[in-house]
């Protein structure tokens, strides 16, 4: 099942279900879920800093295994709440303290941004594309790039590049 991204994140107050797992692009996991049958991960926090380490399939829905990062200039606490602004990254923004890995269930609306690096003669800027999870998590080096996820009732409802400009 292929899934499509409008353009625009979904509301906060919007509801978010599971997503079907995309099989092209689904991983095995290296440990057992954290999650009993049924029931998809979930995070109690409304946004991460993150690589994307592994994707796989449970119960037919999508689940990122995740290695949470922190984001120069703002303290966990306000990220987990706030989020940090999407932004031209030198390669000295995030930082991987403590390699710990998170799983979390996939929202079906779930929206998947790559943002990419261009060069307009001004200086580096951000070009951003909706993509389908397929894309999304068959992007070459995506285990190394940073990315940015918004939680909805503790499942990804949207994920998104941050690229090293």
């Amino acid at each position: 099942m292929t899934i499509t991204v409008p353009p625009s994140g979904p509301a906060e107050d919007e509801s978010v279900a599971a997503a079907p797992s995309p099989s092209a692009a689904t991983t095995q996991a290296t440990a057992e879920a954290t999650a009993t049958p049924g029931e998809l991960p979930r995070i109690d926090r409304g946004y991460d800093a993150a690589f994307v380490v592994e994707s796989r399939e449970q119960d037919g829905f999508l689940v990122l295994r995740i290695d949470r990062l922190t984001v120069a200039g703002i303290d966990d606490d306000t990220l987990a709440q706030q989020g940090a602004p999407l932004a031209v990254d030198r390669g000295d923004r995030f930082v991987n303290q403590a390699v710990r890995y998170y799983e979390v269930g996939v929202s079906s609306t779930a929206r998947w941004v790559l943002n990419t690096c261009e060069d307009s003669g001004g200086g580096p800027a951000l070009s951003s594309q909706p993509v389908s999870a397929e894309v999304f998590l068959g992007t070459p080096g995506l285990a190394g790039t940073p990315v940015l996820v918004q939680y909805g009732d503790g499942l990804v409802a949207r994920i998104e590049t941050s690229p090293r400009c």
